[in-house]
Order: C-alpha cells, then sequence, then structure tokens
C-alpha cells in the first residue's frame, strides 16, 4: 500500500496574539454547523450573529464541563484550503490558541471557522485555559495504516531547515532518535513550537511517540522525515456510506459566506446511493438494496483528499473537510455551465456499522 506523504497544509502551533478586529459577515446569511461533542454528533442552523454568540458561548461551556468539542461550518468559505495546493502556508494567525480569556476564545472560533476550518475546543479545569485547534482538512488514516512506536530526545529545529522559501524563524519540536534519524513531530495538520510542550514533556525528556513516518522534500535535497502522532480523532473513509445531500454553492454576502443554489437527497430511480471504499483501493457504488450489478471502481487518498472514479464522485480530487465514525463532508472547487466558480459539497453517511 502506497504511503501517504505530508499533509499539505502545514501550521505551526503558537500561541495566538491579540486579537484583530474581525470583518462581520452581513446579517443576511444561514449557516449550518455540524459538531461533535464528546463523539455525540449533531448539527445546527445559524441565521444570525447574536445566534453564532449563544452557539459559540454553548460550546465553551461543553468544554468547561471536560467535553471535547469540534464544529466546522458548511457554508464558511474553505479560502486556505485552496490557497497553494501542494505546499505549507504560512498564516499570519496561528491555527491553534490556549488562552484564560473566554471571550479571546470565542473570537478566535469564530475567526477561524469563518476561514472554513473545522475547530476543536478543550478546557483544562485545573489550569482555568481554553485550548484550541483548527484544521483546513480533516486528519485521515487508513485502516490498514501501521503504527510505530519511536524512541528518543525532543530537540528543537528550525523551519527554514525544511522551507527554503519561507522566512520562518520559529523553532519546533522533533524527535532524534539517533544520530542520523530526526522525526519532525505532527498532529492533526500541526507542528509543535520548541517554547511549549508536548504530552506534558519538554526539550532534553527522552519520549517514546506512536505514529506512522512520512516523507516530503521541499528543499530538492535528502527528504524530510515527519513522525504523524496517533489522535483518537482521527477517522477512515474505508467502510460503505450513503450519499445523503449534494449541494452546490456560489459567493455572496461580501464573500464571507457562501451560498448554497443548489441542494438535493440524491437518489436514483427512487433508490438510495451508496459507496463503498474497500481498505485495498477497490471502490463500489450501489444503488438501493437490489440485486442490480454495483458499478465498481478505485479510490485513494493523497494530501487528505479523497480521489474516485465512480459516477457522481469522478472528474476530480474531493477534499475531506469533516470525517467522523458518522459523517463525511468533501468539497472542490469546479465550475457551473456559465463557466461560474462553484463549490460543490457531498455529504455521506456511514452505514458499515447498521
Amino acid at each position: 500500500m502506497k504511503t501517504r506523504i505530508l499533509l499539505p497544509l502545514i501550521a505551526l502551533l503558537l500561541c495566538a496574539t491579540a486579537c484583530k478586529e474581525e470583518n462581520k459577515p452581513t446579517q443576511n446569511w444561514t449557516c449550518t454547523v455540524i459538531y461533535t461533542v464528546d463523539k455525540a454528533e449533531s448539527s445546527t442552523m445559524i441565521h444570525s450573529e447574536s445566534e453564532w454568540g449563544k452557539l459559540l458561548d454553548q460550546f465553551c461551556d461543553y468544554a468547561e464541563e471536560g467535553k471535547s468539542v469540534t464544529f466546522y461550518n458548511l457554508n464558511s468559505q474553505p479560502a486556505d484550503l485552496y490557497a497553494a495546493k501542494g505546499g505549507p502556508v504560512l498564516r499570519k494567525e496561528s491555527n491553534t490558541i490556549s488562552t484564560s480569556n473566554r471571550d479571546e476564545m470565542k473570537a478566535w472560533m469564530r475567526r477561524m471557522e469563518q476561514a472554513g476550518k473545522t475547530v476543536n475546543v478543550t478546557y483544562d479545569r485545573q489550569t482555568g485555559v481554553w485550548n484550541g485547534t483548527a484544521y483546513a482538512v480533516a486528519p485521515v488514516v487508513e485502516d490498514s495504516t501501521i503504527y510505530q512506536s519511536f524512541t528518543g530526545v525532543l530537540v528543537s529545529v528550525s523551519l527554514s531547515d525544511f522551507f527554503s522559501s519561507q522566512q520562518i524563524y520559529e523553532d519546533i519540536l522533533a524527535l532524534r532518535i539517533n544520530a542520523d534519524t530526526t522525526l519532525v513531530i505532527l498532529q492533526n495538520n500541526c507542528l509543535f513550537s520548541a517554547n511549549g510542550t508536548l504530552e506534558g514533556y519538554s526539550l532534553g525528556d527522552t519520549v517514546t511517540l506512536s505514529g506512522y513516518v512520512s516523507t516530503a522534500d521541499y528543499n530538492g535535497g535528502d527528504a524530510t522525515l515527519f513522525l504523524n502522532l496517533i489522535t483518537a480523532d482521527n477517522s477512515t473513509p474505508i467502510g460503505t456510506w450513503q450519499f445523503s445531500n449534494y449541494t452546490e454553492y456560489t459567493y455572496g454576502n461580501g464573500e464571507d459566506y457562501l451560498i448554497d443554489v443548489y441542494s438535493y437527497f440524491p437518489e436514483e430511480n427512487g433508490r438510495p446511493i451508496y459507496y463503498t471504499f474497500n481498505a485495498d483501493g477497490t471502490a463500489a457504488r450501489t444503488v438501493g438494496n437490489t440485486a442490480m450489478e454495483p458499478e465498481y471502481g478505485t479510490w485513494s487518498i493523497s494530501y487528505d483528499a479523497i480521489t474516485c472514479n465512480l459516477t457522481g464522485m469522478a472528474g476530480g480530487t474531493w477534499n475531506i473537510v469533516w470525517l467522523t465514525s458518522n459523517t463525511m463532508i468533501i468539497t472542490r472547487w469546479n465550475a457551473n455551465e456559465e463557466k461560474q466558480p462553484i463549490v460543490q459539497q457531498m455529504v455521506l453517511t456511514n452505514t458499515s456499522n447498521y
């Protein structure tokens, strides 16, 4: 099985700086927000700025209770995700935050969802600190991925050693296995600042970390090794999914949010449509629970995006923006018949366990 290479959108794990005044969207819009509280998944509709404030307060309340909250706005414009495919993007604002200020946390959550990112929020009741992580693509693993454990010393390395075209001066955490092997540590599309901690460990500590190793070459020389840590949030597309909803979006509201202009519940001859993604890279499209012969094809994952040559998914790569054991949401840019840019979005529901 092919080895996945480095996630294309890498963000520094740094404490957020002082908040800037956010650009508030116009009031005439409706957003669909999908979220999980620990493992329970729900969705809700938001129609105004005040409703956003109440929802973010609710998420903070859940976090204060010791729960992990993750959410994604289906109408957000995924600008960062498509800004520079195939290479890392240095953003002006950190994709993580640690703060004891509830209002600062809410403002950061708002900016991240407006940027089209999935946001995770937790709260440390011992320190009174909220912690947030935002990522543009969902962390994805394949069931057949082989995890390994590595023991070494946490060391500091310079980002500029790996991304020569970027003026980056932050040092990041890495795991030095021996004199010849150092693994840059990565989790949920984020690097870790050398000024912070990792699972309670700091620079110089000897630790054992588990994950899978991927490689990337951004300098045209020796490949950089990355240790992608295992997290409880990692999910996989492998299984059978019902094609539950299809929506096309266009720009609107001053380009703050996408507006759905075409949406339907997919059926063929009145029967539901299912996609099955197998661990060996084969795929099938089935219509209803009939004896009709399925359409067979292939699928693959690269850069946390899925490509499949079956009807309804063929014609390009789909970015996985939300993935749980229940729901997978994939999007891609395209053009309509008038050659205007649109965003296509597929929502699939996992039926493997039913």
